[in-house]
């Protein structure tokens, strides 16, 4: 059996994908939080507790810990800024790229649309700063060619500095495991071909008019130098 005591005070996040780490190692681990997601814990505040075999404590701990700990600071920095703001006319929200509907802000019109409030706030901020101040787009790797001509044409025509391509697929193909049902965006491996042919055909269809910065998908050397040689 194993604790997890809070080193330091801060809003707790990401216990219930802790515990999953631990199930899916071995399906008799318990996770017994002893807090609930989003509660601020002072620092000595016994967090959890975790039976399992002990080659299963000592294989998920680091990984379990490290989501949780990532997931803590950040929920610990949003409810500092929550706080801050917490007697003025404004709501504090979120998104995520996977976001049922958000990538439909990819389309021409949308994104045109957009930008061009975003290159306004930029004209803006480069006259206060004295400097330019750079703007790139991320696409997604699921655009068809299509969408993707259309997404450009609104990079080009609003001047933005870059495309980043790309970013999570919500494609499910060539995934052989029993968590692929599950909600998210994929990264790494599942789109590194996928990935290339995007940098291939943007770089192609921008004629360099654009900065082209290739992320995902890039597992190794090879995989990043494939990418300039796109």
């Amino acid at each position: 059996t194993a604790q997890w005591i809070a080193k330091e005070a801060g809003v707790i996040a990401g216990l219930p994908i802790a515990a999953r780490v631990f199930r899916l190692l071995d399906q008799r681990s318990t996770f017994l939080p002893q807090v609930a997601d989003g509660t601020w814990c002072d620092r000595g505040t016994v967090v959890a507790q975790i039976a399992a075999p002990l080659d299963v404590l000592l294989t998920g701990e680091r990984v379990a810990l490290n989501l949780a700990m990532h997931l803590s600071g950040i929920a610990t920095l949003t409810r500092k800024y929550a706080d801050q703001i917490a007697d003025l006319p404004t709501q504090l929200v979120d998104t995520r790229k996977t976001t049922p509907g958000l990538r439909a802000l990819q389309t021409r019109q949308h994104l045109e649309a957009l930008l061009r409030s975003l290159d306004a706030e930029r004209q803006t901020q480069s006259r206060r700063l004295g400097r330019h101040v750079p703007l790139v787009v991320k696409l997604s790797p699921d655009l068809t060619f299509a969408e993707l001509d259309g997404a450009l044409e609104a990079v080009l025509a609003t001047g933005m500095d870059g495309v980043i391509t790309s970013n999570t697929t919500l494609s499910r193909a060539g995934i052989n495991s029993p968590l692929a049902a599950e909600s998210g965006g994929l990264s790494g491996a599942p789109i590194h071909q996928r990935n290339t042919q995007i940098v291939r055909e943007v770089v192609r269809r921008t004629s360099g008019r654009v900065t082209v910065i290739a992320s995902g998908g890039i597992m190794s050397p090879a995989d990043a130098q494939e990418k300039l040689d796109a």
